[in-house]
This record gives C-alpha cells, sequence and structure tokens, in this order.
C-alpha cells in the first residue's frame, strides 16, 4: 500500500502540531487518506510539555484527519518507556499521563487505541540504543502495529465492513 511518514524525528505533539498542522510554516495535506496511526508523546515527556497542550494538539491532529478524510479511521499508539530521560521520577509520572490522554481519544468515532505500552513486544532491551529504537525495534514495533490493527479490525467488523469505499466516491449497496 501507498505509505505517507510524517514523523519528524525530536518534536513533541506541540511542536509537530506547530510545524505541519494546518496554518504551520511546513503545513501538510492532511487529505487523501483512508488510514492514520499517530505515536506522538514520547518528546511531550522528555520535553515536559504540559499535558493540556499536548491533549489540545493531539486533538488538532485528529480532527484536521477527520475534516480532511470522510470516514477515515485512525489508530492512537500508547507510547513505550525510553531508557534515558533526564529526571526518571517526573518522566514516569508523565509518561502514565500521556498514556492515559491518548487511551482516552479512542472513545470518538473511527479513533482506536494501539496499546503498545501493554502489548507490544518493545522491552528495555536490545530493542534500544541511547533512549532510541534500534533498526530492530523499529522493525518489531512494525509487526506489532500491523497484529494490533489486524486484531483491531476483527473485533470491529462492522466498523471495517466498507473500508474499500474510504476515500472514494463509491458507496456500498
Amino acid at each position: 500500500i501507498e505509505m505517507t511518514n510524517e514523523g519528524h524525528s525530536g518534536l513533541t505533539t506541540v511542536e509537530w502540531w506547530d510545524q505541519y498542522g494546518i496554518g504551520g510554516a511546513n503545513e501538510i495535506t492532511f487529505s487523501g487518506y483512508d488510514f492514520a496511526i499517530i505515536h506522538l508523546g514520547i518528546n511531550d515527556v522528555s520535553k515536559s510539555t504540559p499535558i493540556n497542550d499536548t491533549q489540545t494538539a493531539y486533538q488538532n491532529i485528529i480532527d484536521a484527519l477527520k475534516n480532511a478524510n470522510t470516514g477515515i479511521k485512525i489508530f492512537v499508539c500508547t507510547i513505550i518507556p525510553a531508557p534515558l530521560y533526564a529526571n526518571p521520577v517526573a518522566a514516569v509520572n508523565s509518561f502514565f499521563n500521556v498514556n492515559s490522554m491518548i487511551s482516552n481519544f479512542a472513545n470518538q468515532d473511527n479513533v482506536y487505541l494501539c496499546d503498545l505500552t501493554k502489548y507490544s513486544h518493545i522491552s528495555m532491551g536490545m530493542e534500544y540504543s541511547s533512549g532510541h529504537l534500534t533498526a530492530y525495534g523499529y522493525w518489531r514495533m512494525a509487526k506489532d502495529l500491523i497484529a494490533y490493527i489486524g486484531w483491531i479490525m476483527r473485533k470491529y467488523p462492522l466498523e471495517f465492513r466498507f473500508v474499500q469505499f474510504i476515500g472514494t466516491d463509491m458507496e456500498p449497496d
């Protein structure tokens, strides 16, 4: 399938929205997508971004995607722990707050939670190097996302029965 990667290393959710969101200096096109996977928030923890700011930016991204793509399916991913933080105690609290906030977005229509914190094979072992994932870690995460999204589609078959019509002018019979 064709894929667009709009991940930009080192940015918080707020910084990403400010740069690439609607009205940002490097505004991207939010239209033309059937699915979106959002995995933002780890830099919010490491840079101590206020949770309300992260939540607003995250919601802005979801709203922009929904407004530009009728019927889009959005998968929000909890953040995985990273082994290096300047203040580990504060980071742990922030980590749980960000993941709780991300989980709450799955209460919206067409937004689904991929709880990578609970259901991924990423640990604090060989998947990491200096706080970032290794090539193996990214490969492992991709495999986990494929499995997780497949599970979500099987869990909610009625919500995914017309995915072939997303982004087209066609309607189901």
